[in-house]
Formats: C-alpha cells, structure tokens, sequence
C-alpha cells in the first residue's frame, strides 16, 4: 500500500476509536474498507 494510504487508514482508525460525529465515523470505515480491498494481481 503507498505510504499515504496508509496512512489514511491509521488516521480512520483513530477516528473510529475516539470520534463522536457519525458522518465522519461512516467516513473512516470506508477508508478503510477502500484502502484495505486487495488489488488483482
């Protein structure tokens, strides 16, 4: 993964550990589900 998506995942999951607001709550779990998706090879 390229460093920066990765490191909007560590972000989003900061998020959804501490944040309160739901819109930016669904924001970080499709970051993540997003940046997590494998490539095909």
């Amino acid at each position: 993964m390229i460093p920066h998506h990765e490191g909007a995942v560590e972000m989003a999951k900061v998020e959804l550990k501490y944040g309160k607001d739901a819109k930016l709550h669904k924001l970080a779990k499709d970051i993540i589900a997003a940046q997590t998706k494998r490539s095909p090879s």
